[in-house]
């Protein structure tokens, strides 16, 4: 294998943060356990959220303040090129509200290290726990004989561990996705320049996806994630634009229906329905028209210090 293994030393952790709260210290103390070095991405936090950051930031933790709310594909290429500054082949993103589990790097090099191509894997995802969902898995140890991995077509953001070899090939994050389905987008990319995409078969990864609660129903239970309205426009957009890009016509109609269905339930379950109504079925309408310019009444919610989004 040319590349080196990605072990603590060579690990370089990437977290995107937007007014992180009271725990990320928490979880920046597990990542460090985990990595060489941390680079913390910011994107528009102010007030005491800030000054929490400026204090966690020093030594093995370095604090990139972007100034603005530019999405998370801004955040991670700016985070990839200040990693590549410091001399790291390998990087793990994180969202801010992200908890891995004590061997995560170990078990990213184990399966470069027995895997037949190794020099064909862009990226590694984490399986991960809805700790809104499940309880955080005791981890166990490795049998002999057991898969370490499983090939996927995509896996989400947090909990990747990314060669910048790879990234160099296939290109950024796409930045006009602004949050959602840029995962889906990037590995998308991977695989048609013949990367391969694993997933470990082992959770590695506590993760918070949104805001889920449970709503029973005499027959059975509903979970909705409870996104603010900005987010519900570009869940239904970022997946329209990208199968309008890919002629994936059967996924526009498929599309069109969860959009409705969507709107339904927000309606039965959410609060602030009139907003995220508007902004599913507006998100719809210009994925398929293939608009990415943001309205700017989402762009004036996106700027609101008050609404941070759960970027899961």
């Amino acid at each position: 294998m040319s590349r080196p293994l990605p072990d603590k030393g060579r690990l370089c952790a990437i977290i995107v943060s937007h007014f992180p709260d009271a725990r990320f210290a928490e979880y920046l103390g597990a990542i460090q356990m985990q990595c060489g070095h941390v680079l913390i991405v910011d994107n528009g936090t102010v007030g005491p959220a800030l000054e929490m950051l400026r204090g966690l930031s020093g030594g093995p933790v370095s604090l990139f303040e972007t100034g603005r709310n530019a999405g998370l594909g801004a955040a991670l290429n700016a985070g990839v090129a200040q990693a590549r500054k410091l001399g790291y082949a390998w990087v793990v993103l994180f969202d801010q509200d992200s908890l891995p589990l004590a061997d995560m790097a170990s078990r990213f090099a184990g399966i470069l290290a027995t895997h037949p191509q190794p020099d064909r894997i862009a990226l590694i995802g984490s399986r991960f726990i809805d700790r809104n969902r499940q309880p955080m898995p005791v981890q166990r140890p490795v049998v002999p004989g057991e898969a370490l991995w499983a090939e996927k077509k995509r896996v989400i953001t947090s909990g990747m561990l990314l060669s910048l070899q790879a990234f160099d090939d296939i290109g950024p994050f796409r930045e006009d996705f602004f949050i959602d389905t840029i995962d889906h987008e990037f590995c998308q990319r991977a695989r048609r320049k013949g990367w391969r995409i694993l997933q470990t078969a082992a959770p590695l990864l506590s993760h918070s996806v949104g805001n889920y609660r449970r709503h029973r129903l005499p027959w059975f239970d509903v979970w909705r994630s409870h996104h603010p309205a900005w987010r519900c426009y570009f869940m239904a957009r970022n997946p329209m634009l990208l199968a309008r890009e890919s002629r994936a016509y059967a996924k526009l109609l498929r599309g069109g229906y969860k959009a409705l269905k969507n709107a339904f339930l927000i309606l039965l379950f959410e609060e602030d329905k009139a907003r995220k109504i508007r902004a599913t079925l507006t998100g719809y309408l210009h994925g398929l028209l293939r608009r990415t310019e943001m309205p700017a009444w989402i762009m004036r919610q996106i700027g609101r210090g008050s609404e941070r989004p759960p970027e899961g």
